[in-house]
């Protein structure tokens, strides 16, 4: 019962993440902090980590795929704004 708890909670978690995300990585597209190519990687995987979500909710089999493709987004993205930061668009606040 425990595990059931924990794997729908966890589903949940991505529904929001899923929705969110998708929000996020448009507005770093519009802001231009992190390169369009990036930008679009993470609009194009986040919806999918959305669908792959609702899929589950609904009892459906989902591939990994769809979850997986989210990855190399994230790492990218945290290795960009470590190493880049946000450079001159944090010093027009």
């Amino acid at each position: 019962m425990f595990y059931e708890c924990q794997n729908f909670g966890y589903e949940l978690h991505m529904l929001a993440f899923g929705l969110g995300a998708t929000m996020f990585y448009a507005l770093f597209l519009q802001s231009r902090v992190i390169p369009r190519a990036l930008a679009i990687l993470g609009i194009v995987a986040a919806p999918l980590a959305l669908v792959g979500t609702l899929l589950l909710l609904l009892g459906l089999d989902v591939p990994l795929a769809m979850f997986i493709a989210n990855l190399p987004f994230e790492l990218c993205i945290g290795a960009w704004l470590v190493i880049r930061g946000f450079g001159e668009h944090t010093a027009k606040s």
